[in-house]
């Protein structure tokens, strides 16, 4: 009696230890999920967020806590008047102690007399700022409206020491006027601004000794002065 055999080939221990083999070698190819140093990166993009938001939050709250005082735009001599184009603002933390005038009193500030000279950049104060500048003791201001002939090249600025002389004019009847030219009057330079009339001639306020005045103040108008700058100078 012939007994019916199974054809298929065992497997051989060497096909089975074969085929555990490459199980083992695919599981070993997936490498883990690290979710740890994922989250260490996830904790320290929100704080960066916040991080951010805290610094907008600062610039936010500083430059809504600062106040715009007025500085000098150029340099302002002592006697100017102050004007809007002579002007320029700088902002200034809030709370900051300081005499700047802010740009909400500009009527404090627009058409006042500057009492000494500003730097440009520097800030306006009260001190720097006057409705008429004060004459010395026992002295007169005595203005004098000049041609650039009866001018030193150099510009004048309040506080130069200065030498009126007188020189000849016209007479009303065409005769020239005798002068000493060496009696000159000592005079120190409270400001200076361009004539309001379109002669292009240049003011000139003075001070002179109060005896001076009145002769200096004659001679002035019938434009019989020059002046130069006393050696000193």
């Amino acid at each position: 009696m012939t007994t019916a055999t199974d054809t298929t080939p065992a497997e051989t221990k060497a096909d089975k230890s074969h085929s555990r083999g490459q199980s083992s070698a695919g599981t070993a190819a997936v490498p883990p999920v690290r979710t740890r140093r994922s989250g260490i990166w996830l904790a320290a993009a929100i704080v960066l967020v916040l991080l951010g938001a805290i610094g907008g939050a600062f610039v936010y709250t500083t430059a809504s806590n600062t106040e715009q005082v007025f500085v000098a735009a150029s340099t302002i001599a002592r006697g100017d008047t102050i004007d809007r184009d002579d002007l320029t603002t700088i902002a200034l933390a809030a709370g900051q102690t300081t005499q700047a005038i802010p740009v909400a009193r500009a009527d404090d500030v627009i058409g006042k007399i500057a009492a000494g000279d500003i730097a440009a950049g520097g800030m306006i104060t009260q001190s720097d700022l006057t409705t008429s500048l004060p004459v010395p003791s026992g002295q007169a201001l005595v203005g004098l409206e000049l041609k650039s002939s009866q001018l030193p090249a150099q510009t004048l600025v309040g506080g130069d020491e200065i030498v009126i002389v007188p020189v000849a004019t016209q007479s009303a009847t065409g005769v020239p006027t005798t002068v000493d030219p060496s009696t000159t009057v000592q005079a120190t330079v409270s400001q200076v601004r361009t004539s309001a009339n379109t002669t292009g001639t240049v003011v000139v306020d003075v001070y002179v000794d109060a005896r001076s005045a009145a002769n200096v103040a004659s001679l002035a108008a019938a434009g019989g002065v020059a002046i130069y700058l006393s050696p000193a100078n």
